[in-house]
């Protein structure tokens, strides 16, 4: 998703770092997404544990969008090379798809119909 908007904006799309691509999209697109995201996650105390716990390994994690890309920065690696022992976080990642979702069809409505997965169903209502 971070791609396809960069794309939109005619932006850079080279690598994996989705804190790096994050970065890089005008701030009115982030503070959009970023607001998707915090709507996400309401009721906020539904996630507290888990923060206080991420809090232990990275004291200045919040639960904003930026601050999960940060720390899955390097899912696509990941992922791709599952059999490594290098550990990411994956936590606020299905909702920070579903953000940055919302952002490129509030941009492109038309892209919709080029979706076959089933993430349809998990958008924020309207």
């Amino acid at each position: 998703y971070l791609k396809a908007l960069a794309a939109v904006f005619g932006g850079a799309t080279h690598g994996h770092d989705l804190h790096r691509l994050f970065s890089a999209l005008p701030s009115e697109v982030q503070t959009r997404a970023c607001n998707s995201f915090l709507q996400l996650l309401k009721p906020p105390k539904a996630f507290a544990d888990v923060a206080a716990k991420l809090r232990e390994y990275d004291s200045s994690f919040v639960w904003e969008l930026p601050a999960v890309l940060k720390l899955s920065a390097d899912a696509f690696v990941t992922f791709r090379y599952a059999h490594d022992t290098r550990l990411t976080s994956f936590v606020g990642f299905r909702e920070a798809r579903i953000a940055l979702r919302t952002e490129i069809l509030r941009l492109r409505p038309e892209w919709a119909d080029l979706e076959t997965s089933d993430i349809r169903s998990e958008a924020p209502a309207k």
